[in-house]
């Protein structure tokens, strides 16, 4: 764990916050991008996704940051919720197909 006096110089910070922010992006891109998968697919990779973030956050609190580990948690619902909101869409788009 890192103490909390301790900093990265802004240039250090600044780079991985870009990094950060880039993965992000590349996350959501078979979700919500231009040439994205199948309903089915798309709801495989979020009901994947959310657990194995989550194992992220549980180090964390592990570690003995609850706060941190919490946040990250909370931070990662739109997961869950994404991944509700695909799958309606899909099982909709099924019955619709049925009929």
């Amino acid at each position: 764990m890192v103490p909390a006096h301790w900093h990265l110089p802004a240039p250090v910070d600044g780079l991985l916050h870009a990094v950060l922010l880039a993965g992000a992006v590349v996350f959501w891109l078979p979700v919500v991008g231009p040439r994205r998968p199948g309903e089915a697919a798309r709801a495989v990779y979020l009901f994947l996704a959310g657990p194995s973030l989550d194992l992220a956050a549980i180090y964390l609190i592990i570690q003995g940051d609850s706060a941190g580990g919490l946040a990250m948690i909370v931070g990662m619902l739109p997961i869950g919720l994404a991944a509700m909101a695909v799958t309606w869409r899909w099982i909709t788009e099924e019955e619709r197909h049925a009929w």
